[in-house]
């Protein structure tokens, strides 16, 4: 059997970031549970179209960081492992890619 294996481009990382959105006239909320330079999985119940373009808020002690972000993958399942994954479109530019480090 063939089988095409992708990499992905940048490292991921473990996180437990909790973060707001906004979608069709409402927020909601989610957890990031990993992410990288490139993209993050957001746990989440609300299931978001592939291709979508939204923006996340991050709130931390000292800042809020606006990142805005498209869905490139839906994982639902019938246990609390339900989420979206995610590539980052934009980001303020003082990140300069490493968004996690100010996560």
């Amino acid at each position: 059997m063939n089988r095409l294996v992708q990499r992905r481009v940048f490292e991921r990382r473990p996180l437990k970031i909790n973060i707001s959105f906004f979608y069709s006239g409402i927020f909601y909320s989610g957890t990031i549970t990993d992410g990288s330079s490139g993209g993050m999985f957001i746990r989440t119940m609300v299931n978001l179209p592939v291709g979508l373009l939204f923006p996340i808020i991050i709130r931390r002690e000292t800042e809020v960081l606006n990142m805005l972000v498209r869905v490139r993958h839906r994982k639902k399942s019938d246990c609390c492992d339900n989420g979206i994954g995610v590539e980052i479109v934009s980001r303020p530019e003082y990140v300069h890619g490493r968004w996690i480090d100010h996560a």
